[in-house]
């Protein structure tokens, strides 16, 4: 029993020094990137990517004329113009220093950059990163001091501020579409009122035209009665103009005399004067 619980003990101090050192050497993982610094287009040339791993990571190397760096390999914006310089799946390593070479042929100028990173998968944050730029023909262009997760925290930054921008122009659209609805409605409003006007006044101005040519004909009043006298008017679209009664007349009144006389065409509604008096024998 005492025998079984030394050897576990052992194990146990063994397991121990085992993670310490995992942790120690993944907390000395590094990377860089250098080429000659002569360059010329259209000739090859040598990438190094150097440093120390720990032995659990692969090395994932891809390079692009004018381009940028992704917080990992599966998040670079432009698949088609970067270009693998290690295997897409990467290369696995083994436990301390690495230097590793790659052949490249620039195609245009100004620039080529590489991007490199230590990490078990390119879908991830890696645990090393480094992005080097090179001036062709010669020249470093920039030697980048950022992150992996400086990079993700700007593309994050960038994404709050194009979500800000994507909802303020959201809003701006629906403000502008609310105003061209409000515009069609007054618009529409505007132009029934309008049509409306429109009709009243050709309603009006048909009336007048139907009054204009419809003339009054004076007709014969003698011997009718004053109530006769007014419909014989009407219907003649003349109107009833003076009337004057007899002093101390009894009986039926009629129209003794008019003016002016029947027969005579006037304008529409003109008034016609009549002498109301006894009616003969």
């Amino acid at each position: 029993m005492a025998g079984f619980c030394l050897a576990a003990f052992v194990y146990l101090l063994a397991s121990s020094a085992i993670a310490s050192a995992e942790l120690a050497a993944s907390s000395t993982e590094t990377l860089a990137l250098s080429a000659p610094y002569e360059r010329t287009v259209g000739s090859q040339m040598l990438i190094t990517a150097e440093g120390t791993a720990d032995g659990r990571h692969r090395l994932f190397v891809y390079g692009e004329a004018e381009g940028t760096c992704a917080p990992w390999p599966d998040e670079e914006p432009n698949q088609k113009a970067a270009v693998w310089l290690s295997k897409p799946e990467g290369e696995l390593l083994g436990a301390g220093p690495f230097s590793k070479t790659y052949r490249v042929t620039p195609a245009k100028t100004p620039s080529y950059d590489v991007c490199a990173y230590l990490d078990t998968t390119p879908s991830e944050l890696p645990d090393a990163f480094e992005w080097a730029c090179w001036w062709i023909p010669n020249g470093n262009c920039y030697m980048s001091n950022v992150t992996a997760r400086d990079l993700l925290g700007a593309r994050e930054e960038a994404g709050t501020i194009y979500a800000e921008a994507e909802a303020e122009r959201t809003r701006r659209e629906e403000a502008e579409q609310a105003q061209r609805h409000t515009n069609e409605e007054a618009a529409a409003r505007q132009a029934s009122e309008e049509a409306e006007r429109r009709r009243a006044i050709e309603a009006a101005e048909h009336r007048a035209r139907d009054i204009t040519l419809t003339r009054c004909t004076v007709p014969r009043l003698h011997r009718h009665t004053l109530a006769g006298a007014h419909h014989l008017l009407r219907d003649a679209s003349c109107r009833l103009g003076r009337v004057t009664f007899p002093h101390h007349a009894h009986g039926t009144l009629v129209v003794v005399a008019q003016s002016p006389q029947h027969g005579k065409t006037l304008p529409h509604d003109s008034a016609v004067s009549i002498v109301l008096g006894p009616r003969a024998g």
